[in-house]
């Protein structure tokens, strides 16, 4: 690096740096990971972030998809694939089917980073009280 001095002289010299990749964020919805959520709150919920705990500089991640999976007591498990975020289609009608007793998967859950990758995020669960 190099620059100059307040007398017109110039400076130079090295620096090391060491740099740390971004962490992987924690799939949320509604602020949870997870657990029970009554079926209000969850149906309020417009879709699924991507949060970076515990990072100190302003970073964010963009969930780009998603699979959802209803399991419903006597039913056959439902599954509908969702680009974004926000719940849309298939995923929308799955969220609004939300009852006591209902459980929700999210899986295969996608986010982009600012360094423009792509990170596979951990499953969630949420069973509807």
């Amino acid at each position: 690096m190099s620059g100059k001095k307040r007398d017109g002289s110039t400076y130079s010299g090295q620096a090391e740096f060491r740099v740390k990749r971004i962490p992987d964020p924690v799939p949320e919805v509604g602020g949870k990971s997870g657990g029970a959520m009554g079926t209000g709150e969850f149906k309020a919920q417009g879709g699924v972030a991507a949060i970076l705990k515990d990072f100190d500089f302003d970073a964010r991640f963009e969930v780009i998809g998603f699979e959802l999976t209803l399991a419903e007591r006597g039913q056959d498990l439902q599954t509908a694939v969702n680009p974004g975020a926000r719940y849309t289609g298939q995923a929308a009608n799955l969220v609004a089917r939300a009852k006591v007793g209902s459980i929700y998967y999210f899986d295969n859950i996608r986010a982009k980073g600012p360094d423009g990758t792509t990170r596979q995020l951990p499953t969630i669960s949420f069973k509807i009280k």
